[in-house]
């Protein structure tokens, strides 16, 4: 195993776990420009959740971190709280679905000539044994 899978794998780890990474109730207010009176509103009406820590702290793991940023958005184009926090909630099965593949899908990596190189593995409707990389260049956009 090369020392850039290794990494690869590292990362997936602190990705695949979602408690991993936390931060404060004061940080993601400065984050994401929601107030801490919000945050504690939005996690009693049940649209976000917070993790505590030892001092009973809230924390906030990546997940609730983008949901966070997501609500603010919608609510900033005019929708209401709560339809804020549906569609945040709809548009995480897409943060979901990426999840899935970056935990089924990402396992090697190498360096070639042009960037790095995602082993992908075998693809549904490929023939047997033939796999499907993800190529993505340092001076160009990526491609399979």
């Amino acid at each position: 195993m090369d020392n850039l899978t290794e990494e690869l794998q590292k990362v997936k780890e602190i990705l695949l776990n979602r408690n991993a990474i936390l931060v404060s109730m004061t940080d993601i207010s400065k984050i994401t420009g929601v107030s801490a009176r919000q945050l504690r509103y939005w996690e009693q009406k049940g649209y976000i959740e917070s993790v505590h820590d030892q001092s009973e702290n809230r924390k906030y793991n990546i997940t609730a971190m983008v949901k966070i940023g997501m609500i603010k958005n919608f609510i900033d184009e005019g929708f209401t709280v709560a339809k804020a926090s549906e569609k945040a909630q709809e548009a995480d099965q897409i943060t979901t679905a990426l999840h899935r593949v970056d935990s089924e899908k990402f396992n090697q990596a190498s360096v070639n000539d042009t960037g790095l190189e995602f082993d992908l593995g075998s693809v549904a409707g490929l023939d047997e044994g033939k796999k499907l990389f993800l190529n993505v260049p340092t001076d160009k956009d990526s491609f399979f």
